[in-house]
């Protein structure tokens, strides 16, 4: 019995020690898509999520986008950790962010933390401070659509913003078409339309709205990432989630989910690196 609980905390300390270097590297994934003739020239998006206030990597995102040059950064959600006790790492975010914003515009979807930070009034005060220091090239989008006008392409890009309760632990109900549309009206199908949507786990509904491409975070890659079998478990708490990382193809609308920069509360990460996403869209 003794030797089996010396293995159990030998595997543990493995996978923590993995962990702590996997969370301070960064890797930059391309994905190329089409556009079906909606758009006249290439874009370049740069699409991050889920950072939840870790610091490791971002001298090495900054470094990275400015090399990339992208026409606009898109963040999809839980940038930040809904706690009081983060308060000072919320603010370092707002700043981060506002560096980002140097680089290229931002549009900012919400996600889970900073829907409940809003919503949570002993948070309140706190959420507006933080959305108050964002500079006036951050676009915070809930559940609206802003227009872009970038090399001539007529782009518009939609934060979506659901009720809390799709994000609670051992949920079922998910939203359908109907209460999408009433919260973001009705998809404009002659412009490329691009829906920032934290939770993958409802795509198919997204995909009823037809957006063109869909980006979303919220699984964090699954934390540990095996081998065929791909993340072990979401934060819903879901074993081998469906929709845990990269592209998905739903008729004619993507789908990019990335495993995220940060972590928080179950900080591991193993076989599953920290990741900046760069979307180029083809003419």
């Amino acid at each position: 019995m003794v030797y089996v609980a010396l293995i159990f905390i030998l595997a543990v300390s493995i996978v923590f020690l993995i962990s702590f270097f996997e969370c301070r590297k960064l890797k930059v994934t391309h994905y190329e898509v089409g556009s079906e003739g909606k758009l006249p020239t290439p874009v370049k998006f740069a699409f991050i999520a889920d950072m939840h206030c870790c610091f490791e990597n971002g001298e090495a995102i900054i470094n990275q986008l400015t090399d990339e040059k992208p026409d606009a950064i898109i963040l999809a959600g839980d940038m930040i950790v809904c706690s009081a006790k983060r308060e000072q790492e919320i603010y370092v975010m707002s700043d981060f962010i506002n560096r980002l914003s140097e680089i290229a515009d931002v549009y900012y979807g919400m996600g889970n933390h900073e829907r409940e930070m809003e919503t949570d009034t002993g948070l309140t005060a706190l959420w507006e401070n933080y959305v108050s220091r964002l500079n006036d090239k951050v676009r915070l989008l809930r559940n609206e659509t802003e227009p872009l006008n970038i090399k001539g392409n007529h782009i518009r890009i939609c934060g979506l913003d659901i009720p809390v309760k799709y994000y609670k632990k051992f949920q079922k109900d998910k939203p359908d078409i109907g209460e999408l549309q009433s919260l973001v009206g009705i998809s404009d199908k002659s412009a490329y339309t691009i829906l920032i949507a934290h939770n993958p786990d409802f795509y198919h509904t997204y995909s009823a709205w037809q957006p063109d491409i869909i980006l979303s975070g919220h699984n964090h890659g699954g934390l540990l990432r095996l081998p065929v079998l791909g993340g072990v478990i979401s934060p819903k708490p879901r074993l081998f989630p469906k929709y845990d990382y990269g592209m998905y193809h739903d008729n004619k609308t993507k789908m990019i989910v990335t495993s995220g920069v940060g972590s928080h509360s179950v900080m591991v990460r193993v076989n599953n690196i920290p990741e900046l996403v760069i979307i180029n869209i083809k003419s």
